[in-house]
């Protein structure tokens, strides 16, 4: 289910620091990592001429260099890792696509976190993987701890390794990829599963029954409980993630603010399900 991931890397100061990280994965049976630079569109679109391939050359020189050096890592912890250079184009159309082309289990991408910053790393980058991908996305994150410019960056730990996963659960057409994904990551890492529905207003019993049999359903396959959250769902899903202290929280792919909020304002990592 997870054995396959394409990893965009955008080679920033981050990069180093989201590779070392990448081993995590292992803890849920991902076996073969592709890495995958795209050079931004906009990086190019405004020098003319011959600059332009002078331009390109250097820039794939120098994230070769990279990439060979992360692969080598990377392989040394256990992965099968290929990469390569694409563009310039628009990152998460050709991340999107990459995946797609190769058949790849989901992406992986990093941000910087929540807080210091508005946009994530990627920037736009990200929210747009998130709207287009059809492929599951994993956003990693918090790579800063401190605020101001001398905040200090540190690889986040594994987040599958004596933590909780908690799955975030609309009664929708996500629903299925989120309870699914969550088995799968909860069987495989051996972690205790957290259901969470959020009610928004009215009566809960209705909720509390579906989740009492889907538990119930589950329980011979994994760890797993429930609990119920109260209020607007973006909101709520961070406090219950900031309350439980889950190593990841799993929430449906549909685009939206309550994706881009939580993907924005977790301090943990977010596994957009589809």
């Amino acid at each position: 289910m997870f054995r396959h991931a394409v990893v965009g890397i955008d080679l920033s100061k981050v990069s180093k620091y989201f590779v070392k990280w990448l081993p995590s994965l292992r803890s849920i049976e991902t076996k073969r990592l592709s890495l995958v630079h795209v050079i931004p569109l906009e990086v190019v679109e405004h020098v003319a001429g011959f600059a332009v391939d002078k331009l390109l050359a250097e820039l794939r020189k120098d994230a070769l260099e990279k990439l060979e050096e992360y692969a080598r890592f990377l392989e040394d912890t256990g992965f099968v890792v290929d990469f390569k250079i694409l563009g310039p184009a628009i990152p998460a159309r050709k991340l999107a696509e990459e995946a797609e082309r190769i058949n790849a289990d989901y992406i992986v991408v990093a941000s910087r976190g929540h807080g210091w910053l508005r946009d994530l790393l990627l920037g736009s980058t990200v929210e747009e993987l998130l709207r287009i991908s059809r492929k599951p996305v994993l956003v990693s994150k918090p790579y800063r701890h401190a605020k101001g410019e001398g905040a200090e960056i540190r690889t986040p730990p594994n987040p599958f390794s004596g933590s909780p996963i908690l799955a975030a659960l609309e009664f929708d057409e996500y629903f299925d990829s989120v309870v699914s994904c969550g088995v799968g990551l909860s069987k495989v890492s051996r972690a205790e599963l957290v259901l969470l529905h959020v009610v928004e207003e009215g009566d809960e019993g209705q909720a509390k029954e579906r989740l009492e049999r889907l538990v119930k359903s589950l329980a011979g396959e994994t760890s797993v409980r429930y609990v119920i959250g109260r209020g607007r769902p973006h909101k709520a899903i961070v406090e219950a993630v900031e309350k439980l202290r889950p190593g990841i929280v799993l929430i449906g792919g549909k685009p939206g603010s309550v994706l881009e909020y939580v993907v924005k304002r977790s301090p943990v990592h977010v596994f957009s399900c589809k």
